[in-house]
């Protein structure tokens, strides 16, 4: 029986992983900083995976003396540890990149057989982003590392389209240019579904989104629609928000950044080749409707 070490395992992903590789036959060991996650679902309708894991180990990955012993026994690496919190004081460097780095080389000292990585897509309309360097950095680092490794990158979250759903329960939905830019999302169950599909690749880079494409004027239909609101969609003019950036970010710089990030996602389309999986927008905004209701 294989034995995967899953970093990231109560994040939106990381939750899938857990049980896609459970149910796969893996033995499981979980890296995390609060067990009591594993016992919950998710914000965005992840599955509790406690009763998914072998053995659970509690450390920080940006603090490599937490982590001696992590990956004991381990034969595979799977990490979508990212910085998610936008008001915290570590930065996309400290997280995306060291903390990634501090597993890889515990990794390399172990021999450990294969390292798998999610990453962003890659597009040089993205490369100037903070997120998307620190974890460039480290995927640089990973191809020199020597260890056998897969990156995969899905060009967005379910998770990510939540914030439109969050905004129609506002009343308003607040798009940047005229919203006709499109992307095709994938959940975070579909993703899984491809890591696993994918996991005997040898040094490869995949590029995978979901199976749907939709402009962002769509999903914010959507989201109206299943909230039985009226549609209030606000346009601002992409001339009125750029010049704004390198404001906010001497004031406010995780904020900045995250405008930034929202700035380029909004108005460039975002497809990708290979498309995968089954499930869709409306599904999802469905069921994060009814777990609201509760």
């Amino acid at each position: 029986m294989k034995r995967v070490l899953v970093a990231g395992a109560t994040g939106y992903l990381g939750k899938f992983m857990v049980k896609k590789f459970k149910e796969s036959g893996y033995y499981v060991r979980a890296l995390v900083r609060n067990i009591k996650k594993l016992e919950t679902e998710g914000k965005f309708l992840e599955p509790a995976v406690n009763k998914f894991v072998d053995d659970i180990f509690v450390g920080e990955i940006t603090k490599p003396r937490t982590l001696i012993g992590l990956m004991d026994g381990i034969d595979i690496v799977f990490s979508s540890i990212g910085k998610t919190h936008q008001n915290d004081k570590l930065t996309f460097m400290d997280v995306d990149y060291r903390g990634n780095k501090n597993l890889l080389d515990l990794a390399v000292s172990e021999g450990i057989e294969k390292f798998i990585y999610i990453a962003m897509l890659k597009d040089r309309r993205f490369r100037d982003l903070d997120v998307v360097k620190a974890k460039e950095k480290f995927v640089d680092e990973l191809e020199r590392s020597g260890l056998n490794y897969i990156v995969i990158r899905p060009n967005g979250f379910f998770s990510d389209m939540a914030e439109f759903f969050k905004m129609a329960k506002g009343g308003y939905i607040f798009l940047i240019g005229n919203g006709e830019k499109k992307i095709n999302p994938i959940s975070a169950d579909d993703l899984a579904d491809f890591c696993l599909k994918n996991i005997n690749r040898n040094r490869a880079e995949l590029t995978v989104g979901g199976k749907y494409i939709y402009s962002y004027n769509e999903i914010s239909r959507i989201a109206f629609s299943v909230l039985g609101k009226k549609e209030r969609i606000i346009h601002i003019p992409r001339f009125l928000v750029k010049p704004t950036i390198p404001i906010v970010k001497v004031f406010d710089k995780n904020l900045g950044l995250f405008l930034e990030f929202l700035y380029t996602v909004l108005t460039n389309d975002i497809i990708t080749e290979e498309k995968f999986g089954n499930n869709n927008l409306e599904e999802f905004f469905i069921k994060l409707n009814e777990k609201l209701k509760y």
